[in-house]
């Protein structure tokens, strides 16, 4: 969390952190407003419509988004659909679907950085599966950090930063296997997954 909200500029930091040649310090709530866009694990749902949730106002369609967070089959049984008030808070959603409605407005809005602090505790781990790759097929231009404790979407990432004794090892999930500390992880959730099935 603390790496998350460095990242949007909003945490205190030492050293450079640089977004298109321009440090995050240097840009003004709203231009970091503009350009980044942050999903905590907890997200906060406005009291009004998944509509108006996805967009801020905006406005444009949503139904591609939607799709793309794997929201369009809860929608069937929605009569109100895009309209349907989600209550105080998104009380009227279960935890997944508040944090797909979430991740929609973090990616519907075209910011070159888009923060995943946490996003699926409350998704299940098959539609997790899908939702990354159809993040990966179709935003290849932005910049996505996602920040997650379940190791099983990793093989789907580009890059793995892992945090190990004050020191920061950046490579792939295939080669960070040939770390102990990041295999014993993976190897436990990954028995774990097996003890579920």
């Amino acid at each position: 969390t603390a790496l998350g909200l460095a990242l949007t500029g909003l945490f205190p930091y030492l050293g450079k952190i640089e977004l298109c040649d321009k440090d995050l310090s240097e840009y003004s709530p709203f231009e970091r407003s503009q350009a980044i866009s942050y999903m905590g694990h907890d997200p906060q749902l406005l009291t009004d419509t998944i509509y108006e949730n996805v967009t801020l106002g905006e406005g444009g369609d949503i139904s591609d988004i939607l799709k793309l967070v794997c929201f369009d089959e809860d929608m069937k049984s929605m009569p109100d659909g895009e309209n349907t008030l989600v209550g105080s808070g998104g009380v009227r959603l279960s935890g997944g679907q508040r944090a797909r409605i979430a991740l929609a407005r973090a990616l519907y809005h075209k910011s070159r950085l888009v923060i995943l602090d946490d996003p699926f505790s409350a998704v299940d781990m098959e539609t997790e599966g899908r939702i990354i790759e159809n993040i990966r097929r179709n935003f290849p231009e932005r910049i996505i950090i996602l920040i997650s404790h379940r190791l099983a979407v990793f093989p789907q990432t580009e890059k793995v930063l892992l945090f190990e004794n004050g020191a920061v090892i950046c490579s792939s999930h295939e080669a960070l296997l040939g770390n102990s500390n990041y295999k014993k992880l993976w190897d436990s959730q990954k028995g774990g997954e097996a003890n579920e099935a």
